[in-house]
């Protein structure tokens, strides 16, 4: 037993290292093609919009909002019924653990955090999970079911492996009670009652809709930001956003790219280089990794702002279902 406990930090330390390796050995193919390709880098008109910049901005941080409101309507369908901004400013501190190799140490930050406010950490990564299983098929419909791709993803197989994906985690996002009476041994590991699982329609269809709404201003927010620094016209919007959806789902899937790091931006350069030249591609691919962080910082920093707001209202203990205590702001 001991043996075992030794060895888990070290194979945890491994998977980080490696993880840290593997987005360091992208970012670094990715300016190495920017320097093979430098005259036409040098070259392209490059341009400046700031209004686009700016919209770009505004429509990224609407899509924080909107992805911590449906989070929170996930919590509000098992009876824990927080203020926004505790959920806001929990779902974007924890989030910063995506940049540890993993991704799943976010999970682990907010039910640390959740418990302090009285709720069972069991209950919010459940909520985070259920939450991610909206946003990851919903995004893949949009981007799979409206027009192709260039290759490797315009295989079949790659279209078949993605919906199947995709069709498996709906179905575990608007039935998560089935799945968990299908899996005793899982509830009973994770101390959840499939009872309180139990989505209402109305709220499956609550969360949906949100779930939508924050990716068309998460990919709308990718498309302006390149409009703003590309010469390329709003009849490529769609075709730019359905690349960021591509690009966004498969680094959060590689689970040892931190924050998808290197994932995400070498699924751009593929995807963007029909469109701009493989030199170009690249060089928006970094750009977006930089106004995607931006907007993050600002966002934690909002986050810390709403931390102490939090924390300095009066709350009610509000009774929850598992017999812990959901504090509430008096505002909610």
């Amino acid at each position: 037993m001991m043996a075992n406990e030794d060895v888990r930090p070290h194979r945890r330390r491994g998977l980080q290292i490696l993880g840290a390796l593997l987005a360091a050995a992208l970012i670094v193919y990715l300016i190495r093609r920017i320097w093979g390709d430098w005259n036409s880098v040098r070259s392209y008109p490059w341009t400046l919009r700031p209004w686009y910049l700016v919209a770009s901005m505004l429509s990224l941080q609407a899509a924080f909002l909107i992805m911590a409101r449906s989070w929170r309507s996930v919590l509000r369908a098992i009876g824990v019924r927080w203020p926004f901004i505790r959920a806001f400013w929990i779902f974007y501190l924890s989030n910063l653990g995506r940049y540890i190799p993993g991704n799943l140490w976010q999970m682990g930050a907010a039910a640390l955090m959740g418990r302090q406010m009285g709720v069972a950490a069991s209950d919010i990564v459940a909520s985070m999970i259920v939450h991610l299983l909206y946003f990851l098929p919903v995004g893949a419909a949009i981007a799979l079911a409206s027009g192709s791709f260039p290759p490797p993803f315009d295989s079949p197989s790659f279209h078949l492996l993605a919906w199947a994906a995709s069709l498996l985690c709906a179905a575990a996002a608007l039935w998560p009670n089935f799945i968990l009476r299908a899996a005793p041994a899982l509830a009973k590991r994770l101390k959840l009652d499939p009872e309180r699982w139990k989505l209402e329609a109305a709220r499956r269809l609550g969360i949906l809709a949100q779930t939508l709404a924050a990716w068309v201003c998460l990919s709308l927010g990718f498309s302006l930001m390149v409009l703003a620094v590309a010469p390329v016209g709003p009849h490529l919007v769609w075709d730019l956003a359905r690349i960021y959806i591509v690009a966004h789902i498969l680094g959060y899937v590689v689970l040892l790219a931190p924050a998808g790091l290197g994932v995400r931006e070498g699924v751009m350069v593929v995807l963007l280089a029909p469109l701009l030249g493989a030199g170009p591609g690249a060089g928006i691919a970094l750009l977006a990794r930089l106004w995607y962080t931006v907007a993050e910082v600002l966002t934690v920093g909002l986050s810390v702002i709403w931390l102490r707001r939090d924390r300095a209202a009066p709350f009610d203990a509000a009774p929850h279902p598992n017999g812990q205590r959901a504090t509430g702001s008096v505002r909610d």
